[in-house]
Order: structure tokens, then sequence, then C-alpha cells
């Protein structure tokens, strides 16, 4: 199963067009319950979920994610952040690899969602 972290509809509607069956969340809250719910192929975080060029340590980023899938471990295979904030993507890996996950930075790009 894939899901899909992003605020923005046209990502998403975008993403849902190549991932028909892929589970779609579009802030940290959401993300959060939907990842305790089942094991995941993959999972594709963005950092900006509301105003663009937040802080890793705001509690709506992707970064307030990726720290939360840190401490709480949920079963992904790997994870694609497709954030267009390079900073922020940065944060993202470094928590996520250091906890273990395999993740990769991937910019959005309707080209690379296969």
């Amino acid at each position: 199963m894939i899901l899909f972290v992003d605020d923005m509809e046209v990502r998403r509607e975008t993403f849902r067009a190549v991932h028909p069956t892929a589970i779609f969340a579009e802030n940290v809250a959401e993300a959060e319950e939907i990842l305790l719910t089942q094991d995941w192929e993959e999972v594709w975080l963005d950092h900006d979920l509301g105003p663009p060029f937040m802080d890793s340590a705001d509690p709506e980023s992707g970064g307030a994610l990726a720290k939360w899938i840190a401490v709480n471990q949920p079963s992904i295979n790997i994870i694609f952040i497709h954030s267009a904030n390079p900073v922020g993507a940065q944060d993202m890996f470094q928590t996520l690899t250091a906890a273990g996950y395999m993740a990769v930075l991937r910019p959005f790009n309707p080209k690379d969602l296969t």
C-alpha cells in the first residue's frame, strides 16, 4: 500500500492519476493516524504541509512527521521525500535514515511517480 502526504490538491490529484489505490493525507495528524493502520510499501512525504518555508520544528511540518515516524517506527519499506524545500527535505532525510528507514530525496515531478 502507498501513502501520499501533501496538502496541495493538484499534487494529490496528479499522484492519484498514477496510483489510484493510494491513500492520501493532507496534514500531520491524518498521516500519523493512517500510518498506524497497516504496513506500507511506500510513503511519500512533503515538508511544507501548510504555509511555505516552515521550520522542521513546526508541529504541522513534514519535519515533525518525520520525527514522529522515527520515534513510533511504523512499518514502511521506503520513504520518498518529494518536497521542493531543500532544507526541510534534507532534515527529514537525516531524521529518517538515522532511524533506520530507507529514504530517498525525490522532489515532486509527475514524470517520476512510477
